[in-house]
């Protein structure tokens, strides 16, 4: 879904079309290893990772929670198929040192609920790895400008989260940030390192229990 711009004949003016890229693997697997790289502990709890199961967990017992099997063999340790509000019949009363929810609370109804709940689920010290879209991140705010629902507009989506406020739902869920982690900006193809939160397509929260 990124835009090019194209000189319209005979004057200055500049359309805007949207390629049909929507998808940028090497954006992803930069998502993944930054979140592997925040795991603290043994046992990782990974919600909603049927999609992208995360290559770059290692030295961990790795639990994956989603409502469907991945398609292809994940290789974590347990695949686990239910809705994440029925956890605790799911995981029997076991805690983790980490938690991850990796692009899954954009597609929660009730976020507060859900990170309410999951801090029960934490082993003491643990850590919640949180990564949800930005509205604010290239390409997502150009195509808000335009009003399209081409591209970066999907159903499966409820909501959208600005950073800061991200950090206020976190705190006020009983949590302590201690990391707020740009992925970069998005390319079709690839990304570049930025410092800034802001133009991020992805963000990566890092939270404990406050």
């Amino acid at each position: 879904g990124f835009l090019f711009a194209s000189q319209l004949e005979g004057g200055n003016q500049f359309s805007w079309e949207p390629m049909p890229l929507l998808v940028s693997k090497p954006y992803e697997q930069r998502r993944l290893r930054l979140l592997a790289q925040r795991v603290y502990g043994k046992t990782v709890l990974d919600l909603g990772y049927a999609q992208h199961p995360n290559e770059y967990l290692v030295d961990c017992h790795r639990v994956g929670l989603d409502l469907n099997r991945p398609a292809n063999p994940s290789g974590y340790e347990e695949e686990l198929v239910g809705n994440v509000f029925e956890l605790e019949s799911l995981v029997s009363g076991r805690r983790f040192d980490t938690i991850i929810c990796g692009e899954f609370i954009e597609h929660i109804e009730n976020p507060y609920e859900l990170l309410r709940m999951l801090r029960g689920f934490l082993a003491p010290g643990g850590r919640l790895l949180l990564s949800t879209p930005n509205p604010l991140g290239i390409p997502v705010v150009l195509l808000e400008y335009l009003g399209s629902k081409k591209f970066f507009y999907t159903e499966d989506h409820v909501y959208y989260f600005t950073p800061r406020w991200v950090e206020r739902m976190l705190d006020r869920c009983g949590y302590q940030v201690s990391e707020v982690k740009s992925v970069g900006l998005w390319l079709p193809k690839g990304y570049i390192p930025l410092p800034s939160v802001t133009l991020s397509y992805q963000v990566i929260y890092v939270a404990t229990a406050a």
